[in-house]
């Protein structure tokens, strides 16, 4: 029962590992990950997007220099060479759009580089890929127990279940983050399908808006993943706390069952903590976006 009991541990171990190695898969580039999806989602832009950016960049203008037309009607003609000045500055910004509109994917690519960046930088700080963390040390938590206090037939099971529910509520922890994770990277392809014909709006006074909200709405999906990255973190931290004070070496002390159930109980609702706060992770970017 004892071997059972260490079986279920070792599981626990390793989907507390995955959990903590897994999301390192968000600070890739955009296109790492679904490569096909990012293809399909660039000829999209390039194909589609692209001329509709420049037909509305080429109304606004036109439109631009109607009203320049109108105001030095209304002003009795003013002088030529005002005019031709006003006519030059029109053409100037048209070409300057026009650029950006031309390097739209290039400019996508950065605003979400740099968040990936972030995520990057934090993973260095919190770990080494080349050497991945014990979260769960099975045979020190295992003798700390029987050292303890002596464990009969009953606990143990008790003991057994209580480690296989905490097993497969991370489990459906990992699962939520992953499904959360694929889904801001389809919204991410989204978004960059579409960026230029939000971005040819910014020419416009009245609609400047809507080219801005963009921006700031697609650097928010690309800090979700910074923000998943450092949640998805925050459960085997825990964790490791917790079964640390197991083993008897800092942390949470446990000298006995009552205890060891209460630690259970402890990380169970740590999980479901964390997996509401995963669902939350668009709307904690959202926030940090809305304030800048």
């Amino acid at each position: 029962m004892v071997a059972a009991f260490k079986y279920v541990l070792q599981l626990l171990d390793q989907q507390l590992t995955f959990l903590l190695l897994g999301p390192t898969n968000l600070s890739g580039e955009m296109g790492t990950y679904l490569h096909e999806l990012f293809n399909f989602a660039e000829r999209i832009l390039i194909d589609v997007a692209k001329p509709i950016a420049y037909t509305i960049l080429a109304l606004f203008f036109v439109l631009e220099i109607y009203r320049l037309s109108i105001r030095a009607e209304a002003s009795g003609g003013g002088s030529g060479q005002l005019g031709a000045e006003l006519i030059i500055k029109v053409l100037f910004r048209l070409v300057i759009f026009k650029v950006v509109i031309d390097k739209t994917p290039e400019i996508m690519k950065a605003i979400y580089n740099l968040t990936a960046y972030l995520t990057s930088k934090i993973a260095a700080t919190s770990f080494s890929a080349s050497s991945p963390p014990q979260i769960i040390d099975v045979d020190a938590v295992a003798n700390h127990l029987s050292s303890v206090f002596p464990l009969n037939f009953l606990q143990i099971i008790v003991s057994i279940v209580m480690a296989l529910l905490i097993y497969l509520v991370v489990l459906f922890a990992t699962a939520i983050a992953y499904i959360v994770s694929y889904l801001r990277l389809i919204e991410l392809y989204l978004y960059y399908a579409l960026s230029p014909i939000p971005l040819a709006t910014l020419p416009s006074e009245e609609l400047s808006s809507v080219g801005k909200s963009f921006l700031k709405s697609f650097t928010a999906v690309s800090l979700q993943g910074s923000i998943i990255f450092l949640i998805m973190m925050f459960l085997p931290a825990i964790a490791n706390n917790v079964f640390v004070g197991i083993g008897g070496a800092s942390g949470l002390p446990i000298v006995d069952a009552n205890k060891l159930s209460l630690a259970y109980l402890f990380i169970i609702c740590w999980a479901v903590i964390l997996m509401m706060a995963l669902l939350q992770a668009r709307q904690f970017a959202n926030n940090l976006c809305q304030a800048i």
